[in-house]
């Protein structure tokens, strides 16, 4: 009888970071048409033994999604609250850990602007670049290097470019290891 190793779902934590921009973010707590592979996929690797990161501005950029969704009636109010409370539950919980990149000058913010116009991102998006290729978690090494969830294919591209790990989980079913 051949005997098949399990495959065990990668933990992320302080020392294994990923940090999700807000399309993921929304991702755990509504399910979207087109993206329930992508879904599925995330949902593996956010287990109890492990936690992501979100910056403050996707946080509440996915907060700003999940109201669009509700303001166009594409779900109903009781959905949305729902919602909100789970992703408010899950950064209550820890699971999802706020990260405050630091903006204590005006060259972060530039380096954003200037990255957000290069690759038709959003200001939210390229301080997530910025932050992760310059701040605090920039100095992690192989498979401490912090890793990029999304599902925006622009985002992708753009921190890719910038020499960041991505796993667009849309197009993968796995991160990468290294």
């Amino acid at each position: 009888m051949i005997q098949t190793a399990s495959v065990q779902p990668r933990v992320f934590n302080s020392s294994r970071p990923a940090f999700l921009d807000a399309c993921a973010a929304v991702m755990l707590v509504l399910e979207e048409r087109g993206l329930e592979h992508a879904r599925v996929n995330l949902l593996k690797c956010f287990n109890p033994a492990g936690s992501f990161f979100i910056t403050s501005f996707c946080f509440f950029e996915a907060l700003g999604f999940l109201k669009r969704k509700m303001l166009k009636r594409q779900i109903v109010y009781d959905h949305y609250v729902k919602c909100c409370y789970m992703l408010l539950n899950y950064r209550q919980t820890n699971r999802l850990r706020l990260h405050e990149p630091k903006i204590s000058s005006f060259q972060p913010f530039r380096r954003a602007k200037t990255l957000g116009e290069k690759y038709s991102v959003n200001l939210s998006d390229a301080l997530q670049i910025v932050d992760l290729a310059h701040g605090e978690f920039s100095h992690y090494v192989q498979d401490s290097k912090p890793l990029l969830i999304t599902v925006d294919g622009d985002l992708e591209k753009a921190a890719r470019t910038e020499g960041l790990r991505v796993w667009n989980c849309k197009d993968a079913k796995t991160p990468p290891e290294q």
